[in-house]
């Protein structure tokens, strides 16, 4: 229910395989699996704390269900890769789901099939990620993860407390007066366990008359004695509580017994509640999304989670997306205790209703977490609940007991609306809240702290008044979508209205950040019905990122969402002006950094493409390594010397940038950075180039070129520069790389059937130098695993290694050395190419070869003397005229580009003699916009910009 967010080193990944080779079963109709972005751990997380060491959460693609129906079908490569990973289990992980008749909901939701979730474990010693990665690029997944484990969200606090204040701050009693709930509605408490013989307790259990405790599934559910709900951590019948006590306060608190002459009273009165025990006997939360299933499939309209983590999760927000799509529930969960501006899940998945800690007076308790993605507020501090042993007393503060109150709550709407879905009952506390962005000391907090406070009366009695919930937001460049300065966005989104029908319903964007300006910020959105919904494609917003605008600078906009009095907010984030560009003109696809990555922005493979062939990966990790040997004295952006850092050696000087028009290729870069970071720095200041073309022969490779200056008081006498390159070609444990000195080229493949190469060819006249790495240190080579440390990288930069393999590796190819004064510099220019075989990257990297000797045996003048006069009108409409002067006879082409750089049109090439020339071009098909006009001949080009308006 959150209002959704949008939110190089030279190191080489991996490759899609053919998943139907001998295993009897025909290919789906899409052979050639789409990419994947790689999975990357959240940071911080430790392996049996935050989640399940060597277990992997699959999610099939549909198309591809048949191909797992059975053990002994499985496909070759996944078959290869489970031996290779000593698998445990490989199972279904909800056998008794049967896969989906259909695929949507009456709204056009996308419905969560469980029957393709399956669960691995495996025994050998390698990463969780790596293991991931390697099933994400066999095609036949729409997720692998880890499986994450959350953890509670409440601070102990070991004061009293005798009464319960907090259900006047929410006006339980009122409500009270007007519903008491009813014991057809069910809250699922999905926590630690409960106190099943506890006397406020045990009276409000939803009890499974249908499957009595007698060694039999009566019910035939799969599930034997579900008599009093179930122990989901430890997979059998008892939910009482083990390690920690904590769910026997959460079930107190939304709903304990009331009205009986016994302890405390509850929100939900008269409702019920299912204990779904999801800890192990540790109090470790193993089972817990699962557990949201096991409350979903067993009849709970709400489902309380007091507990959560701070990492995202493809398969949690399908839980979760189940719950409330597939069967209708609300899933309340706590916002969490880090007293942050963050997301936490999974109340921040947006079919979840997210909720914030308050004191009773509404101020912000000091332990919540906070931010644009909470929904509502309940009172969370100094909790007093049901406690082990039959008692009472002060639990604490914490978001853990907010979500309960509210979950309480939600079952009473629930009973005085039974018509209503889960979303809908969480949309009437929403919209009935009680504001508290203007309570003491939550200024800060503004529209960071959700709609307010519950209020259940309010939420019983108030007249029908819409709710409408903005989601998936498309933003669009109509270019690369690479968001830059100057760059004008058209923003849309859906929206869905989950009350009382609108009829003149808007929506205003606005934004608070000052390096955006908004030139079209509302839309009419009009008439939408009851559980309707619509999107504002045709009419979407426009925004201009401003000049000025500093790198990766995230903007939050504003959706004001408003028909008569009623009125909502959404919000989304988008980072723009990013420091590096997508390389995407030609058959390889790789990114290209402001700091001497490429493939990848950030470390761990974060903000990129890889170095992509045939629609995978080819890299993990990649860029550029300067060294002198003295110290040694290396600067890079590559992995550092212990495992798990990284060097930061390089900075942005001039972000990467695209020249428009291009110049020399068809998508020309250009940046420079230097190593000032480095703790003994070199004095280095690189200007790097790129090159990447469309023409026959050359959609194979892209040029990388550094000019690389010495800025320092000292002459280099023995510097050293190269393309570092961590390859995970297909099956990375079945990798090699090799070199071919002849054509200076250092190169990686992978040994399966139909393996892909990939390769780094220097194209510079220095000395050619190529280091093979066995990554883990086999055959005497270094070993990357324990660390890169400056000496070995300096090994690897000035020796050669011819081979290595056949496991995981990575190479060095490089040149040097060289001997550089002060303000003098070197060049040293690289492709990186792809290929079905040997033969087709030698045959590219030859291309290759041949384009940079023309590239730097460009004139410096212009040979054509092209005086460009003018572009008229300007703006135009639907024609444009072009005046310009040739002093020689030559042959033209005109381009009209988009701003970012996309090229529209192009006329056929035209010889035209000495003298002044005018032309007419069409532009009737262009929509209104700003553009680039290039006069180009086969050497040089000149350009103007120009404006439409229709």
């Amino acid at each position: 229910m959150t209002r959704s967010a949008v939110h190089l080193l030279l190191f080489i990944g991996l490759a899609p395989v053919s998943l139907f080779a001998g295993n009897g079963v025909s290919a789906p109709s899409e052979s050639v699996p789409s990419p994947h972005a790689p999975y990357v751990m959240p940071a911080g997380f430790v392996s049996g704390v935050d989640y399940n060491a060597n277990t992997v959460i699959i999610k099939l693609k549909p198309e591809y269900q048949t191909l797992f129906a059975t053990a002994d079908h499985l496909p070759v490569p996944f078959k290869q890769l489970m031996n290779q990973i000593g698998t445990r289990s490989f199972a279904k992980k909800f056998p008794h789901k049967s896969p989906l008749t259909t695929r949507k909901n009456a709204l056009g939701q996308q419905l969560v099939d469980l029957s393709l979730v399956y669960e691995l474990t495996y025994s050998a010693e390698l990463p969780v990620e790596k293991v991931v990665n390697r099933i994400l690029q066999m095609g036949f997944a729409e997720y692998a993860e880890p499986h994450l484990i959350p953890h509670l969200d409440y601070t102990p606090n070991d004061g009293l407390l005798s009464n319960q204040t907090y259900l006047n701050s929410m006006h339980v009693p009122e409500g009270w007066d007007i519903d008491k709930g009813d014991t057809s509605v069910v809250i699922g408490i999905t926590d630690t366990g409960t106190d099943t013989d506890h006397p406020d307790l045990m009276n409000n259990i939803a009890y499974n008359t249908a499957d009595p405790i007698n060694g039999t599934d009566d019910d035939n559910d799969g599930y034997v004695d579900n008599y009093r709900g179930w122990d989901v951590g430890m997979n059998d019948n008892d939910p009482q509580w083990e390690a920690l006590t904590h769910g026997v306060a959460v079930s107190g608190l939304a709903a304990a017994s009331t009205d009986n002459s016994e302890g405390i009273a509850s929100p939900a009165f008269k409702c019920r509640f299912l204990p779904v025990k999801i800890a192990d006997n540790t109090g470790s939360l193993v089972g817990a999304y699962e557990g949201i299933v096991y409350a979903a499939d067993h009849g709970c309209q709400i489902i309380n989670c007091s507990w959560g983590s701070s990492g995202y999760s493809a398969y949690n927000e399908d839980i979760v997306n189940y719950a409330a799509i597939n069967k209708n529930a609300l899933v309340v969960a706590a916002a969490g205790n880090t007293n942050k501006d963050e997301a936490h899940y999974p109340g921040s998945y947006k079919n979840a209703l997210n909720v914030a800690g308050y004191n009773n007076d509404g101020r912000k308790g000091s332990y919540s977490t906070y931010g644009y993605t909470v929904d509502i507020g309940a009172p969370g501090t100094s909790s007093y609940s049901t406690i082990d042993g039959g008692a009472y007393g002060s639990i604490g503060n914490g978001t853990s007991y907010a979500s309960p109150l509210t979950a309480g709550c939600a079952a009473v709407v629930k009973s005085h609306f039974p018509s209503y879905t889960g979303l809908q009952v969480g949309e009437r506390l929403r919209i009935t809240a009680d504001l508290v962005d203007t309570v003491t000391g939550n200024a800060t907090y503004t529209e960071k702290l959700g709609a307010g406070m519950v209020n259940l009366y309010r939420a019983l009695t108030d007249p029908d008044a819409p709710s409408v919930v903005m989601s998936d937001e498309n933003i669009d460049d109509h270019g690369d979508n690479i968001f830059v300065v100057d760059d004008t966005l058209w923003i849309s989104a859906t929206f869905t209205n989950y009350l009382a029908p609108t009829s003149n319903l808007t929506a205003t964007l606005s934004s608070p950040s000052s390096y955006v300006t908004i030139t079209d910020n509302q839309t009419l959105l009009g008439a939408l019905g009851t559980l309707a919904s619509t999107d504002n494609s045709g009419d979407p917003w426009t925004v201009v990122i401003d000049s000025g605008t500093p790198q990766n600078t995230v903007i939050t906009f504003v959706v004001d969402i408003t028909d008569g009095s009623y009125s909502s907010k959404a919000y989304f984030k988008l980072t723009v002006n990013v420091d590096y560009i997508n390389v995407t003109i030609n058959e390889v696809k790789t990114t290209v950094t402001s700091k001497g990555r490429t493939g990848y922005n950030l470390p761990n493979q974060v903000e990129g493409l890889g170095f992509v062939y045939k629609d995978s990966s080819l890299m993990y990790e990649g860029g550029l390594m300067l060294g002198i040997s003295s110290g040694p004295e290396v600067s890079d952006n590559m992995r550092g010397a212990t495992a798990g850092n990284t060097d930061e050696d390089f900075a942005s000087v001039i972000p990467v940038y695209q020249v428009i028009p291009s110049l020399k290729s068809d998508f020309d870069l250009a940046g420079e950075f230097n190593d000032a970071p480095a703790s003994v720095p070199l004095n280095a200041h690189v200007k790097h180039k790129s090159f990447a073309w469309t023409e026959a022969g050359h959609t194979k490779y892209i040029i990388l070129q550094y000019t690389i200056i010495n800025e320092g008081s000292t002459a280099w006498s023995d510097l050293h520069a190269g393309i570092f390159s961590d390859w995970d070609i297909m099956d990375y444990s079945q990798n090699r790389v090799a070199t071919d000195a002849a054509h200076k080229l250092g190169y990686a493949y992978s040994t399966q059937a139909s393996g892909i190469y990939a390769g780094i060819r220097l194209l510079t006249g220095g000395p050619f130098l190529h280091y093979a790495i066995d990554n883990d240190g086999t055959g005497g080579g270094v070993n990357i695993y324990d660390g890169f440390p400056s000496s070995e990288k300096y090994t690897t930069l000035s020796t050669n290694r011819d081979t290595a393999g056949m496991r995981d590796i990575a190479s060095v190819v490089s040149s040097g050395p060289f001997n550089v004064a002060p303000n003098d510099s070197v060049v040293v220019a690289f492709a990186l190419i792809a290929g079905d075989d040997l033969t087709d990257i030698i045959t590219s990297s030859d291309h290759a070869q041949d384009k940079y000797d023309w590239l730097v045996g460009l004139p410096t003048q212009n040979p054509w003397s092209l005086q460009f006069g003018d572009i008229f009108p300007n703006p135009g409409k639907d024609q444009i005229g072009i005046r310009f002067e040739l002093e020689t006879a030559t042959t033209l082409s005109f381009e009209v580009y988009s701003v970012s750089g996309q090229k529209i049109t192009k006329t056929k090439p035209v010889k035209y003699a000495a003298g002044a020339h005018q032309e007419t071009l069409s532009v009737a098909q262009l929509a209104a916009g700003t553009y680039v006009l290039a006069v180009r001949n086969d050497k040089m080009v000149s350009s103007r910009s120009f404006i439409l308006r229709k």
